[in-house]
């Protein structure tokens, strides 16, 4: 018998499996790409936090990284909301060619 990282008493023709696929202790690569370390049992937490596994974005549905968020919603979203320059009339950016501007309206 031989024993796992986790303690667990394994045969030997069940070692290689359980450490391979099985063993929770086991460190592994993190899936979402920053390269971190982790172990099995950690992973679902990491990937709640990892820095760059890509979510979608809340506005545009946009797969993201999660740490270039801020910056998105700032500068790339398309559904992210804009201040008309000519009303101050708050608008979705991709609808910004479609919005009557008030200030225009009077003008013509």
């Amino acid at each position: 018998p031989r024993r796992s990282r986790c303690r667990d008493l394994l045969r030997s023709s069940q070692y290689t499996t359980h450490v391979q696929e099985l063993c929770m202790e086991v460190k592994e690569e993190c899936s979402g790409g920053c390269g971190s370390s982790v172990k099995r049992k950690d992973i679902e937490e990491h990937l709640k936090i990892c820095p760059v596994k890509e979510v979608p974005c809340k506005r545009c549905k946009l797969m993201v990284e999660r740490r270039m968020m801020v910056e998105h919603n700032a500068e790339a979203c398309t559904r992210r909301p804009v201040v008309c320059e000519n009303c101050g009339e708050r608008v979705i950016f991709d609808m910004l060619g479609l919005h009557k501007c008030k200030v225009e309206e009077k003008e013509e």
